[in-house]
Formats: C-alpha cells, sequence, structure tokens
C-alpha cells in the first residue's frame, strides 16, 4: 500500500484502513474477471461500480482487516470507486482461494 495511504483512508472514511494506489480500469476488469469457481455468477456490486465509472475516478483497494493474537482476520476489505472525493460504489473483495 502506498505512502500516505493513511490520510486517503481517513478522507474516504475508512480510517484505520489500507488503501492501495489507483487501480487502472484494466486491473479493476481484471479483478471482476478473476472470480474463479464464482466467475459465472452474477456480482452486482461490481457491474454497478464499472458501470459509474468516468474518466477521471480513481478506484481503491481499502484493505480494513485486522489479525488479532489468536491469528483470526477481522474485518473487510473492498474496491471504491471514488469521483471528487467521494466514495460513489463499492465492490466487495471476491474471495478466489
Amino acid at each position: 500500500m502506498g505512502n500516505g495511504d493513511g490520510a486517503v483512508a481517513a478522507r474516504l472514511g475508512y480510517e484505520g484502513c489500507r488503501v492501495s494506489t489507483p487501480l487502472t480500469m484494466q486491473q479493476v476488469m481484471a479483478k471482476d474477471m478473476a472470480g474463479g469457481n464464482e466467475a459465472n455468477r452474477a456480482h452486482p456490486d461490481w457491474d454497478a461500480l464499472i458501470a459509474q465509472y468516468t474518466a477521471g475516478d480513481r478506484v481503491y483497494f481499502i484493505d480494513c482487516r485486522r489479525v488479532d493474537p489468536a491469528r483470526i482476520v477481522a474485518g473487510t476489505s473492498l474496491y471504491a470507486l471514488v469521483r471528487g472525493g467521494v466514495v460513489i460504489a463499492r465492490a466487495a473483495e471476491s474471495i478466489d482461494h
């Protein structure tokens, strides 16, 4: 995750989470198609994110997962479509492992 990601996370309402550098639409499309065994099922959140994308928008991977001392992973991770500093669409990270 990039430098200054804490400030980006806080500005987007995900304080304490890690935020990637902006992703290209090609990277987003590749992630959408990488559903593994779920590739043939509908992904309405991804479809909405891709449909709303316009030039100048940014897509970030936001990782809010934490590992507690018992090694239990808690939290969420998602992709966020940002326009003008505001999250306008979200897509859950697909579990493909």
